[in-house]
């Protein structure tokens, strides 16, 4: 019933995307991909999201290996992990209460109790933050851990199960400290329910369990070798925080976890950097905090299993919430998740304690009805991520890092112009946000505002000099702009920063050549396909930088060396053929251009290519056809207009001719051999005076062009003689 009404529950989740940290986790972790035997997963990213955590990472290999990354099978796994987690939890809850000290009690409702508890932790909608989540598995997978080492804990205390069940304690507890790091506080929740339920007192279970408590505590040695790998993650003291001051803010987080595990009326998935509480707020939780703890204490001594949960809840949230700053995510849902399961242990109990059993589940059927419709509603705000982080600012409009993060779903999903404003809200509410300023100029220059760009890249990078992405896109935009030298400066810094970038050297090549600087171009052309050797792009336009250097043969191995690369790579096809064809290589050239025109039929270039080959060799109709193909997939292509109107002038339609000059002349106003080919057609058709105009227009735009000077001369004879 527990696996059934959960799967149920969770079942609409199933298809919901990759969001937020889920692409560090998966797509774009490159150790997770190699499927098995793993080896590789076991050594996550150091500046991950799954950096420390060699289970977690190597979960989402097996993952990987698996389903792609069809993010169905990511979710299957989390609801499977979950489950299981529910079963440990009702088998831990059942048989502690059947223990000799509490059968008294709860022999005839341990069945229902520890139902209870399990159904109320499983259908809980704050746990959709760890199970919907996906890159949040380690919650899951620890609490899986955490619950099956207490079970065989537990378990190793029954006559002749020493052994058997403390290895199996022990293995649990190494599986999850290698999810994750919080489960080092296991070995205290052991000692304490010993205490509380199996030997009476710390001594005694000292005494009898010594072994086992110390090779619990050995799985502290992997924690702290997994924290030595970790880099950049925020944990610690730093700027503006310190220990005191983080604890500080904590209590009034414990206060709102406990006031979420109660109620789970309003809940986040990004609390933010700054929570914005104000002091009055954290005096006010602090004392409460305070008074809570000593009453957890008081329970310790006095109702021992009461004070067992209170105490283990805030010993769950201990690693968390409490004097190590975690600067970038002070309060999170999903370090709720096995915290919860104290608190539904006492609620649950407490009831069975005051009511009978028809009451109980009286009590208990709407509430788990209600969790569940709270965790379906939930979910659904996981379906979208727009959706999500739009639920995100509603809630937490002071929250910086939440706008920025609606704008890059937006833009992601190609709503720049939504996007805009978002990153702008992000900014007014945290001027230093260099990632915000850098993905709003993304997003002007996308919609053509590359000036306005120019102006936040530059922001970007006075308040985080040391950032190549913005310099690599700086640089992208001012070689757009034609400011090829600022283009340059800002991608030499960008290898800097990155100097294996592939990308980078292929990108600083192309504006080099723009410049005519041949040489260095083509060192960094060299050093490109050398850093990825597979990188068809590159190849390719170091083609077409050496045809621009009037090497056209040395341009054919490389359009080749692309083709290598990928054989369907379109544009490769296209210019091997230009080039054969300017080494009269005519037949090897109309076979690249078929065969570009194959691969890519929508292509407008490929068509356009194979057009002008066929003109060239005078095959007129094909050359018409081809271009009147490409026009319609291109409108916007000049050369197929101004080409196609050379094809029809030709073949003797000049009067259709007109429209595409015409057209070619809106598209590009300044191009004198248009203007004196359109004069050539009107001329035939004995239109002297516009076709004397269009010739003045190409001398203006080219004065040294003697055919349409000689042209302008013979029309000008042609006109007639201007009234004395």
């Amino acid at each position: 019933m527990l696996a059934l009404v959960t799967v149920v529950t969770y079942l609409p989740a199933l298809r919901g995307p990759f969001i937020f940290d889920d692409a560090s986790a998966i797509l774009e972790n490159p150790t997770i991909r190699h499927g098995w035997p793993f080896a590789e997963a076991l050594h996550p990213p150091p500046n991950s999201t799954v950096a420390g955590r060699p289970l977690l990472n190597l979960s989402f290999a097996f993952c990987h290996a698996v389903s792609g990354l069809n993010p169905f099978g990511y979710h299957v796994f989390n609801l499977l992990a979950h489950v299981l987690a529910g079963l440990a939890l009702f088998g831990l809850v059942r048989r502690t209460l059947l223990l000799p000290g509490l059968r008294a009690h709860f022999e005839a409702s341990a069945l229902p109790t520890s139902f209870g508890v399990a159904a109320v932790w499983l259908l809980h909608p704050v746990q959709t933050a760890a199970v919907t989540y996906i890159s949040q598995r380690s919650e899951v997978m620890m609490g899986l851990f955490y619950l099956l080492a207490l079970y065989a804990y537990l378990r190793s205390t029954e006559a002749g199960r020493y052994l058997a069940w403390g290895a199996i304690a022990v293995a649990s507890a190494l599986l999850g400290v290698m999810s994750k790091e919080a489960a080092l506080t296991l070995p205290f929740s052991a000692l304490l329910f010993d205490r509380t339920f199996l030997s009476g007192s710390f001594s005694e279970a000292w005494r009898k369990r010594r072994g086992l408590l110390v090779a619990l505590t050995s799985t502290w040695i992997i924690t702290v070798l997994q924290l030595s790998t970790l880099k950049d993650h925020g944990v610690g003291v730093g700027p503006g925080q310190s220990p005191f001051r983080y604890l500080a803010s904590e209590c009034e987080v414990i206060i709102r976890y406990v006031g979420l595990a109660l109620w789970p009326k309003t809940l986040v998935f990004d609390y933010g950097e700054n929570l914005g509480f104000s002091p009055a707020a954290v005096s006010a939780s602090t004392i409460a905090l305070v008074l809570i703890g000593a009453a957890s204490g008081y329970a310790l001594w006095r109702k021992p299993g009461l004070g067992l949960l209170a105490v283990t809840f805030f010993a769950l949230l201990a690693p968390t919430s409490s004097f190590v700053p975690i600067v970038h995510q002070p309060m999170a849902e999903n370090r709720l998740y096995l915290p919860l399961a104290p608190v539904a242990a006492i609620i649950v109990v407490a009831l069975v304690r005051t009511v009978d059993r028809r009451v109980f589940f009286a009590v208990l059927a709407p509430v788990l009805l209600t969790l569940a419709a709270l965790t379906v509603v939930r979910n659904r705000d996981f379906q979208d991520e727009i959706g999500l982080w739009q639920d995100t600012v509603q809630k937490s409009p002071g929250n910086a890092r939440a706008h920025y993060n609606l704008g890059h779903a937006l833009a992601q999903s190609g709503q720049d112009a939504e996007a805009v404003p978002a990153y702008e809200r992000a900014i007014a509410l945290r001027p230093d946000y260099a990632e915000a300023q850098h993905n709003l100029a993304n997003s002007l220059a996308r919609l053509g505002g590359k000036i306005d760009a120019v102006k936040h890249y530059e922001a970007a990078l006075r308040l985080h000099p040391d950032y190549p992405a913005a310099h690599y896109d700086l640089a992208v935009t001012q070689a757009e702009l034609g400011n090829v030298d600022e283009a340059i400066r800002h991608f030499r810094a960008a290898l800097e920063f990155e100097p294996g970038n592939a990308v980078i050297h292929c990108r600083l090549a192309e504006v080099l050549a723009q410049r005519r600087r041949f040489a260095e171009a083509f060192e960094h052309y060299r050093e490109a396909t050398e850093r990825q050797p597979n990188f068809p792009e590159a190849f390719t336009n170091w083609g077409n930088a050496l045809v621009r250097n009037a090497r056209g043969s040395d341009a054919i191995e490389k359009y080749q060396r692309a083709l290598k690369c990928d054989p369907n790579y379109v544009e490769a096809h296209i210019n091997l053929g230009n080039a054969l064809y300017a080494l009269q290589r005519v037949n090897e050239a109309v076979e690249e251009f078929e065969i570009a025109v194959r691969l890519a039929p929508r292509s407008a270039a490929a068509r356009y290519n194979l057009g002008n080959l066929e003109l060239a060799r005078g095959r007129l109709p094909e050359a018409i056809r081809l271009f009147e193909r490409a026009i319609d997939l291109d409108p916007a292509l000049a050369g197929a207009h101004h080409n196609l109107a050379l094809a029809l002038v030709r073949s003797g339609r000049t009067a259709e001719a007109l429209s595409h000059y015409q057209e070619t002349l809106r598209l590009v106003p300044d191009s004198a051999a248009a203007h004196h080919n359109l004069a050539i057609a009107l001329g035939q058709l004995g239109r002297f005076a516009e076709a004397a105009t269009h010739e003045e227009a190409a001398l203006r735009l080219q004065p040294d062009f003697p055919e349409a000077r000689d042209h302008l001369d013979w029309l000008r004879r042609r006109l007639p003689a201007a009234p004395k």
